[in-house]
């Protein structure tokens, strides 16, 4: 057996230059015709199944987590009636036509044959409101998306301390403080503090900085513009002081490294002198 392979090596090497030329370009035509071919049929069939009345669209479903948009919603989004091919439209076209709407985050669409498109909706989610003439909402990613309409999460943290006119004078400067006071929201929001004395509002100034006003007691809580993790941790152990829960507190001044400075309402002038203890303003380590 090998002495015959051998022969025939021999007989293949032996034969011409030319021979051997030709048979290679009749061998690279034959399969450059096979690829055309392949691609035309599989063309001739795209075609086919784009512009056929065989493969019509009956039924469209959507799924998701929907809060904010309905299945009627997204169907009218998608422009997609019953009845239309279902090759008509491109997946990509379907997908920007209903990504369009301030709520979608994600869209997913697939064909199931013979008959189905399948639309799959997320939704964003808001994390806080911006008032800035009137209130915007902010998705998770920090991005002004909407403004905030009838229905819509109102119970939400509010960033003020920016202006419209503002943000057209100093674009640049605007953003940048906007971030920072993103990235102070994150903050806060992952901590034990603000999980049992919920934040209401995130206040910038460019001067003063930062102050946060909490929901339940009303507090006035100012942070400057720096040092926020050491910070929060010297109001996490005054919270743990006698201090903390004393109901006539209405203001902590946390600039002071290290130190909180406590401010509270007067008691009532008709209250006898001798209740008084101490002044309304007060410094506590």
């Amino acid at each position: 057996m090998l002495l015959g392979t051998n022969n025939k090596n021999r007989k293949w090497q032996n034969r011409p230059l030319l021979y051997k030329g030709r048979y290679y370009y009749i061998r690279r035509s034959l399969q450059w015709l096979l690829v055309v071919c392949v691609l035309s049929g599989v063309t001739g069939l795209f075609f086919y199944f784009k512009n056929s009345d065989a493969l019509c669209l009956q039924n469209i479903t959507v799924s998701g987590d929907l809060n904010h948009l309905t299945r009627d919603d997204v169907v009218t989004l998608s422009e997609l009636t019953p009845g239309d091919k279902l090759f008509e439209s491109t997946l990509n076209v379907l997908r920007k036509k209903i990504a369009r709407h301030p709520w979608v985050a994600d869209v997913k669409i697939r064909r199931k044959f013979p008959d189905t498109i399948q639309i799959h909706v997320t939704e964003k989610k808001a994390k806080a409101l911006l008032l800035a003439n009137k209130l915007y909402l902010i998705d998770e990613e920090g991005r002004v998306f909407k403004p905030l309409e009838k229905n819509e999460p109102a119970d939400l943290p509010i960033m003020t301390g920016f202006r419209e006119d503002a943000t057209q004078q100093h674009p640049h400067l605007t953003k940048d403080y906007f971030q920072q006071t993103l990235t102070l929201l994150d903050f806060l929001q992952q901590q034990d503090f603000y999980n049992e004395d919920s934040l209401s509002e995130l206040h910038f100034d460019p001067v003063y900085g930062f102050t946060v006003y909490t929901k339940n007691r009303a507090l006035e809580i100012y942070y400057g513009r720096d040092s926020f993790v050491q910070k929060q941790q010297t109001l996490e152990k005054f919270k743990l002081s006698d201090h903390y829960h004393n109901e006539r507190l209405t203001r902590l001044d946390l600039d002071t490294p290290g130190r909180v400075i406590a401010r509270q309402t007067a008691l009532p002038a008709s209250l006898p002198a001798a209740t008084v203890q101490g002044n309304n303003s007060n410094s506590l380590r």
